[in-house]
């Protein structure tokens, strides 16, 4: 940094047009950094929501807001705005009643006869009262009976014969020497994964309780039923995932302390693959990498992949396999595009302000810069409009192609011609200057989701369905102690959130997937009976 007589001494031979020049530089850095503060504090203390009301989008009275249809039909901003108008108090669901019915009592009344008259009995009052009950954890106990008859043979030895119970008929156990169920591992990662809790707040739960299981016990528990019968699993998977037409993928941050402790080492990553909506094997897989490296896409999607690739901006994905067609995400451009228009705080709140007293246009027209950036967001949003009304129709890929073909891809060559305007209008600096760049390196990917019906508009599926619950979760477990543990963190996140993806109960399915793989064995038959996306699975599995 340099000293207050270095600066002065640096810049008191400048001209006056130089000193212009650098103080505008000056300024442009000033701008830039105040707009990276104001977007770091709204990530970390702003509300999440990047929603632009539809009713915003006509400050430009522009034609291609109305839906091109005949008059009888109505366009989707006039149905959002007519459900406004005439939105309803919604009705208070009271969910307790939706439990089952375990317990009935009847009740009667003391006399049931009025002078030797006996009554008729009428509507009775069902008074319902919901309960908790406490998971139990027990130990059962199988007692294979021994029997043993000694005799003497003619020779004059002395023999003993024991019958007891075959071994195809005792209990197999999930780990040698072990007396854990299917039901304990499956409890205990649910708990981690899907709700998030580390092992150390299990075992203090428990030890609460009074079972005294340690946190190292219900660790290693864990790790072993994952590496014995889960990565056989996983393998199956991924070889039909190396078949799948759209494959979504993201990938994110994962600390590995073995790792990290290791000088000059990066934080690892989590890679997430699923498969697209229409899809018939729904599946989510991940898997765990030392690095960030495009050599790893050829460990998950092998060198064979005929499908689509669906991602965000990453150099690796488009760099994979040149032939394959790649999608890219317009939910991430049009972020770029919102962190923009918000990353001017001043000017923002002035909007909001202005909003409220219906003077929203003459900040509009006060803030050019503003309104541009503000109206390339309203443009995207009518991409998204399209993609909504079509998952209303339940619209199957071809009708998709042809509705994008014919409404979207207008709107698409708008964007880009907006996007040049943006480009040779404005500084290519800040906020504004990366989402213009990004736009427009990302044009090709963006524009190929027109070309297939099976392709979505956005990455939201991977991010959503797929890195969001690893995320949360990561939130609470922080890191794993070693790259082993990473390893299986992966695997269980695939089964739980393929499960779910599946309409499954996550727990009761792992339980079951155990208990299959200890009962019989880890063939190819058996593996696939016990598939997340199997029609073989018992309905007691899926959700209500």
């Amino acid at each position: 940094m340099e000293t207050e007589a270095e600066f002065k001494q640096k810049y008191s031979s400048l001209t006056a047009d130089q000193m212009l020049d650098a103080m505008y530089q000056m300024y442009l850095a000033n701008c830039s950094l105040k707009e990276r503060i104001n977007s770091a504090r709204r990530d970390k203390f702003g509300s999440k929501s990047e929603h632009v009301s539809v009713e915003q989008l006509s400050l430009f009275n522009e034609a291609e807001f109305v839906a091109d249809h005949s008059s009888d039909e109505v366009s989707e901003p006039q149905q959002k705005l007519e459900t406004k108008k005439t939105k309803q108090k919604k009705s208070r669901k009271d969910h307790l009643k939706e439990l089952p019915v375990k317990k009935r009592t009847d009740l009667y009344p003391e006399s049931t006869e009025v002078d030797g008259h006996k009554m008729k009995e009428i509507a009775p009052e069902v008074i319902r009262i919901s309960h908790y009950q406490r998971a139990e954890y027990y130990t059962e106990e199988i007692i294979c009976h021994r029997f043993a008859y000694t005799f003497i043979t003619e020779e004059g030895e002395e023999k003993t014969i024991i019958h007891e119970v075959p071994k195809e008929k005792k209990p197999k156990r999930m780990i040698k020497n072990s007396p854990a169920s299917p039901e304990l591992p499956a409890h205990f990662a649910y708990e981690k994964y899907i709700l998030g809790l580390p092992f150390d707040r299990i075992a203090k739960h428990l030890s609460n309780n009074g079972i005294p299981l340690s946190k190292q016990y219900i660790c290693q528990l864990v790790i072993h039923c994952g590496e014995k019968y889960l990565k056989a699993v996983i393998d199956r998977m991924t070889a039909d995932l190396r078949q799948c037409h759209v494959v979504n993928m993201d990938e994110t941050e994962l600390e590995v302390l073995e790792w990290l402790q290791k000088e000059g080492r990066q934080a690892c990553r989590i890679w997430g693959a699923l498969t697209g909506p229409f899809e018939k094997k729904q599946m989510a897989l991940f898997f765990y990498s030392k690095t960030r490296e495009q050599s790893f896409l050829y460990e998950i999607l092998g060198t064979q992949f005929h499908g689509i690739i669906q991602s965000d901006g990453y150099q690796a994905y488009t760099n994979y396999l040149p032939a394959l067609m790649k999608v890219g995400c317009m939910s991430h451009a049009r972020r770029k595009f919102f962190d923009a228009m918000t990353a001017d705080k001043e000017t923002y709140s002035a909007f909001k302000k202005a909003k409220q007293k219906g003077e929203k246009e003459k900040i509009l027209r006060q803030y050019p810069r503003f309104a541009d950036t503000f109206k390339m967001v309203a443009k995207m949003d009518k991409l998204f409009d399209i993609e909504r009304s079509l998952k209303a129709e339940q619209a199957d890929p071809e009708r998709i192609k042809e509705v994008r073909n014919e409404k979207a891809r207008p709107i698409m060559e708008e964007i880009q011609e907006y996007n040049n305007y943006l480009k040779v209008t404005y500084l290519q600096t800040g906020k504004l200057g990366e989402a213009v760049t990004y736009l427009n390196n990302q044009w090709e990917y963006l524009m190929n989701y027109l070309k297939d019906g099976e392709a979505a508009l956005s990455n939201n599926l991977a991010e959503r369905e797929g890195m969001k619950p690893i995320v949360l979760a990561r939130k609470n477990f922080l890191f794993a102690d070693t790259e082993r543990g990473a390893t299986v963190s992966a695997y269980y996140f695939s089964i739980l959130i393929s499960a779910k993806l599946n309409h499954l109960d996550p727990e009761k399915y792992l339980a079951y997937l155990f208990r299959e793989l200890t009962e019989h064995d880890l063939s190819p038959k058996s593996i696939e009976r016990i598939l997340p996306y199997s029609d073989q699975l018992p309905d007691t599995l899926r959700v209500r």
